[in-house]
């Protein structure tokens, strides 16, 4: 109910702040729902501009294009994004691929989460395999991506501990990575590695298989 009433309040404000532009909404939003330390590039924080073309651009693939290559043999192929920011992305995607079920997290709900096609979820990286624990078992993913959503995690081994939980076996994880030695459990097999640039900062692709 508590949560539920803090909801309310918190769209109540944002609708307040809506005739005042862009930049005073997401603001607002920002300062509600980031906990983001700035300096270190660590922590979480909303992403307004991160559409479907950012996302392709910093996993150095076409990512539509993988998830259909992948979900070709599939009656049903599940896609998880960790750290969707606004869910721009996670909407041109499901736009793109109209015929996955897509799930996306984030660290706090916000009113762009409108898209009823997507299961969306609040909860960290750290703490991923929590919201989709069912009694005794886990929900479990084919394709599982994340921009900067694992890595600038508060403990990034952590969360990609967490995460793999989460993930078929034959199954994939995207992610990217700031630097060129990313270690991985040991269930994982990496399929391919690029650099790539984003905000004008080296970093790596990651496509890793459960093996």
């Amino acid at each position: 109910m508590f949560k539920r009433l803090s909801q309310i309040w918190l769209n109540f404000r944002y609708r307040r702040l809506k005739p005042r532009g862009k930049r005073t909404q997401q603001a607002f939003l920002l300062k509600q729902f980031r906990k983001y330390d700035a300096k270190n590039g660590k922590g979480y924080r909303v992403s307004f501009d991160a559409g479907l073309q950012k996302l392709n651009t910093a996993y150095n693939i076409n990512l539509p294009n993988l998830i259909n290559q992948l979900s070709s043999k599939s009656s049903q192929f599940s896609v998880l994004e960790v750290g969707c920011g606004a869910g721009r992305g996670a909407i041109e995607l499901m736009d793109a691929c109209p015929n996955i079920e897509l799930h996306a997290t984030g660290v706090k709900r916000i009113p762009q989460w409108n898209d009823n096609r997507i299961n969306w979820h609040v909860t960290s990286a750290e703490k991923i395999s929590r919201v989709f624990k069912k009694k005794a078992s886990l929900k479990e993913f084919d394709f599982v991506h994340s921009n900067l959503g694992i890595s600038n995690s508060h403990s990034f081994w952590k969360a990609v501990i967490d995460v793999s939980k989460i993930i078929k076996k034959g199954g994939h994880l995207l992610l990217t990575f700031r630097g060129s030695n990313l270690k991985f459990p040991s269930e994982f097999s990496l399929v391919s590695q690029s650099e790539t640039l984003i905000n004008g900062h080296k970093f790596n692709a990651y496509l890793l298989k459960r093996v």
